[in-house]
C-alpha cells in the first residue's frame, strides 16, 4: 500500500530578524493563532485571523493550492504550523511555503496588500531545445491564467496548451490570496510572470511564489485536475 506524503520539506521559508521574548503574550498569541488557522483554512482553502492588541497583536494568513482537497489542505497547513515554529523560533514574523500550501504571520498588518518582499523562485535546470518558443508559449499560457484567476471568486486558474509540433504540452497555474482586490491580484500575477521571464527564461519548468501570489508552469501535469 502506497502512502502519499503531502508535506515533507518546505520549499522555502523567511523569518524576521525582530524577536519576541520567550513565554511572552506574543508567543501565546502566535500559538493560538496557528491553532485557529489550522482549523479555519482547510474547509475553504484560505483563512486569516488576528489575535491580541497593541504590541502583542499578531496577524496570520494561510492558503492552499486551489486544486488541493480539504483533507490534503489540512495535512499541509498542520505541518506548516508546526514547522514554522521550528524554522522561525522567536521571530515576530515568518512565512513558509510548501507545494500544496503556505502559511504566514506577522506583527504588522498585511491583509489586502500585495507582498513582493517575501518572494522566491525555483526552476528546472534543463533548458528547452527551442528556448524562444517556450518563452513565448509560457507567457501566452500564464498571461491568460492571470486574467482568468483575477476574475474568479477563488483567484485560482489552471490551464494547458500545446507548444510545439510534437504535441508537447505546457501546464500552468496562477493564484492569489483572496484578501487582495481583483486589480491587485492581476497586478501581482503579471509581476510574477515578468519575474519568471527574467529568472528562468527558456527553462522547462519554473515557479515564483510570494506572500500573496503564485505562478508556475511545467512540461508535465502537476495539478490534481490535470
Amino acid at each position: 500500500m502506497l502512502t502519499v506524503v503531502i508535506c515533507v520539506n518546505p520549499l522555502e521559508s523567511i523569518c524576521s530578524d525582530l524577536e519576541y521574548p520567550p513565554h511572552s503574550p506574543y508567543e501565546k498569541n502566535l500559538n493560538n493563532l496557528l491553532n485557529i488557522l489550522s482549523t479555519k483554512i482547510p474547509p475553504y482553502g484560505f483563512g486569516l485571523s488576528i489575535l491580541g492588541n497593541g504590541v502583542d497583536q499578531i496577524n496570520g494568513l494561510g492558503l492552499c493550492r486551489g486544486d488541493v482537497s480539504s483533507k490534503d489542505c489540512s495535512a499541509c497547513v498542520s505541518e506548516a504550523s508546526k514547522k514554522i515554529l521550528d524554522v522561525c523560533t522567536g521571530s515576530k514574523a515568518g512565512i513558509i511555503w510548501y507545494d500544496h500550501c503556505f502559511l504566514r504571520y506577522s506583527h504588522e498588518y498585511f491583509f489586502g496588500k500585495i507582498d513582493y518582499q517575501e518572494e522566491f523562485f525555483t526552476y528546472n535546470p534543463v533548458f528547452a531545445s527551442n528556448t524562444k518558443l517556450l518563452e513565448d508559449k509560457m507567457k501566452e499560457l500564464l498571461n491568460g491564467l492571470s486574467v482568468q484567476a483575477s476574475q474568479k471568486r477563488t483567484f485560482f486558474a489552471t490551464g494547458e496548451l500545446v507548444y510545439d509540433d510534437s504535441s508537447h504540452k505546457l501546464y500552468g497555474m496562477a493564484q492569489c490570496t483572496i484578501d487582495l482586490s481583483t486589480s491587485d491580484c492581476k497586478t501581482s500575477l503579471d509581476a510574477a510572470i515578468k519575474k519568471l521571464s527574467s529568472c528562468c527564461s527558456g527553462r522547462i519548468g519554473a515557479r515564483v511564489k510570494g506572500g500573496s501570489y503564485s505562478v508556475r508552469y511545467e512540461m508535465y501535469p502537476f495539478l490534481n485536475n490535470a
